[in-house]
């Protein structure tokens, strides 16, 4: 069944250690993701002729990073990084603007991404796999802190439906994808409903994206595929990872409609062989588009709790 459904090629020049957060940034025509173990934001440009992606920069931000957006307001990019909110400006000077987490607790920042009116929507996990000591975070903009939600064991993705009222959101732990109503006036949640629940052979839902027709694409780890949901929880499409971990997804590149796919490198032995673009970007032409990555309208100083 498998060889039904068009398969991902590799893209990228530099694999990561842990790829994730792809994001397309139109303003720059970039692609910009992290390498959450390797401490760095890379930015990536794509050949028009290849398709192939060049280094644009890449920054050492001496802390784990799970996701990035740009910053609308004095430019560079707002980060979930160590236990908070950071902020990367250009000369990669790097500022933090909100502790989310306790230092004393064994958690981390992960996937984030910036709501309809420019809020940054960022959550965290557990370094240990511990169940339910996540949290997901809104930073305003007007700068102040609220925790969105508590008991999250490890929070992924994040993409609002068009019209900003539904928050299509993953704990990978609970192994659904959840539909939250959405106030984007507030940016307080309502409501969950689970439209898709996972099983084992599934893989465990990562990062996502939504596209242009409010469909809902998810980085299924463990599975070697992208999958592509109905808002109703109906399984529409999928795409084949040549590779197992595939992390997370992003549409933009020069047609607008490529679907960027990053990876996770192999951790046990003999991995590398059998895998050897483990921690690459992966890329495939879709026929639907997606909004570019939105930028943080908030400022970039440090936040006070609300």
């Amino acid at each position: 069944m498998k060889g039904a459904w068009p398969v991902a090629r590799r893209v990228s020049q530099t694999p990561a250690w842990l790829g994730e957060g792809a994001r397309w940034d139109a303003s720059r025509d970039e692609l910009l993701w992290v390498d959450i173990l390797g401490h760095q934001v890379r930015r990536s440009a794509v050949d028009a002729t290849s398709g192939l992606l060049l280094d644009v920069a890449t920054y050492d931000i001496g802390m784990v990073v799970g996701a990035a957006a740009p910053v609308a307001r004095g430019g560079g990019w707002v980060l979930a990084a160590g236990q908070g909110i950071a902020h990367l400006a250009e000369d990669g000077a790097v500022s933090v603007l909100a502790e989310c987490e306790p230092l004393s607790a064994r958690t981390r920042m992960n996937d984030a991404a910036c709501d309809p009116a420019g809020r940054f929507v960022a959550g965290s996990m557990a370094t240990d796999g511990s169940r339910q000591a996540g949290s997901l975070y809104s930073i305003d903009l007007d700068g102040a802190l609220s925790v969105l939600r508590r008991q999250v064991t490890s929070s992924n993705g994040l993409g609002w439906a068009p019209g900003g009222h539904t928050l299509y959101y993953v704990d990978s732990g609970r192994r659904m994808l959840e539909a939250i109503s959405y106030d984007p006036a507030s940016g307080t949640l309502g409501e969950s409903v689970a439209i898709v629940r996972f099983d084992d052979e599934d893989g465990i839902p990562d990062g996502l994206v939504v596209d242009e027709e409010g469909a809902v694409w998810i980085a299924m780890w463990g599975a070697g595929e992208v999958r592509r949901y109905h808002g109703s929880g109906r399984l529409m499409s999928r795409v084949i990872v040549p590779v197992r971990r595939p992390s997370s997804v992003c549409i933009g590149g020069v047609t607008g409609r490529t679907l960027f796919i990053t990876s996770a490198a192999g951790d046990g032995p003999g991995e590398a062989e059998v895998e050897p673009d483990a921690g690459h970007v992966f890329a495939v032409e879709l026929d639907v588009g997606a909004p570019p990555v939105r930028a943080y309208g908030g400022p970039v100083e440090v936040a006070r709790p609300r």
